[in-house]
Order: structure tokens, then sequence, then C-alpha cells
């Protein structure tokens, strides 16, 4: 009865439109309210648009209900869904969810039979979601992979450098020590 009054009020409820809003774009059509002093829209003058007044508003017993009458529950988590009364609540998925766990929640709620007031076909957006949730596991994957790849490369390049290093210092060690006997000999050889 009072989800019907509601609904009648909001057919003949106008489009609540700020001062100036037939100037151009600028203004756009949301409602602002009027704070001049000589606002004939403030002052509910004749010929101008209406204002809105608390007679517009909905029953108590229906405000916020749905237009099912559902009275709308956000969930961000799977333990959220345990206290729903199926008949005359309904599920709001919360904004920020992550896949994973949204995932988890509307297989619950298919499970349960629960409506969920912000998706249209479950079936249709679970799949979409575990599809986009694979591939963005795989990808994960092969970056790691790449990773580990190119770590291993660098890390064989530095033995590598090491290797010559140790292999040019031994030699620049032998050259050193040969190099004095050949001076000393030479030293002899000229003061005889």
């Amino acid at each position: 009865m009072t989800l019907e009054l509601r609904n009648k009020r909001k057919l003949k409820k106008p489009d609540f439109v700020r001062t100036d809003a037939n100037k151009g774009k600028k203004f756009g059509s949301k409602w602002n309210k009027p704070r001049g002093l000589q606002n004939k829209l403030r002052l509910n003058k004749k010929g101008n648009p209406r204002s809105p007044s608390p007679g517009y508003g909905s029953p108590k017993s229906v405000k916020g209900l749905t237009r099912d009458g559902l009275k709308l529950v956000r969930v961000s988590k799977v333990d959220d869904l345990s206290g729903i009364n199926t008949k005359n609540e309904a599920v709001l998925l919360v904004k920020g969810l992550g896949a994973k766990r949204k995932i988890e929640i509307l297989e619950r709620v298919k499970s349960s039979g629960v409506r969920v007031f912000n998706v249209k076909d479950v079936n249709a957006s679970l799949e979409k979601l575990k599809k986009a949730f694979d591939e963005r596991k795989m990808v994960k994957k092969k970056k790691i992979e790449a990773k580990k790849a190119a770590e291993k490369k660098a890390a064989e390049k530095k033995k590598a450098k090491k290797e010559e290093k140790t292999k040019e210092k031994k030699v620049e060690t032998k050259e050193v020590e040969k190099k004095p006997e050949t001076k000393k000999v030479e030293k002899k050889e000229t003061k005889k």
C-alpha cells in the first residue's frame, strides 16, 4: 500500500532545477538552493519551477527501500551474507571490492538465492570476473618468471666478470714476479 503511494507521489514529483538552468550548459540542471535576496525561485513566485519541500518525500515506512520494497544491505565480505533475509532484503555490493572477494561473494549469493541489486546477471558477471582474474594471474606469473630469469642472468654475468678479473689479476701477478728477475739480470750485466 505505502509502496504504491510512494510510486504515485514520485510520478507527480517535478524535476527540481536550479535558478537559470535554462540559460546554458554552464549552470546545468542539478538542484542548487537559491540564496539571493531577491531570487524569485527562493520567494516561490508564480511561474517559477518548484522547490524541494517535505511534502514531496516518501512515507517513513518506505523510505530507503527499493521500488520492489526490498531493504538494501551493503556487503563487503562473505560473512555479511549470513544474516540476510531473502524475502525482504537485497544485497548491495560495496564499490571498492576486489575481484577475488567479489567472486567469493557472488558464488555464495548464487547458491543462497539472494538478489543482488547492483549486478544484473550474476552468472555472466561471475564468468567474466573469473576469466579476467585468471588472465591477471597468468600475467603476474609470467612477470615473476621473467624477473627471476633476468636476475639469474645478471648473477651469471656478475660471476663471469669476477672470474675474468681474478684471471687478469693472476696473470698480472705472474708478470710482476717475472719482471724483477729480468731487471736484476740486466743490472748485473751492466756492472761488469
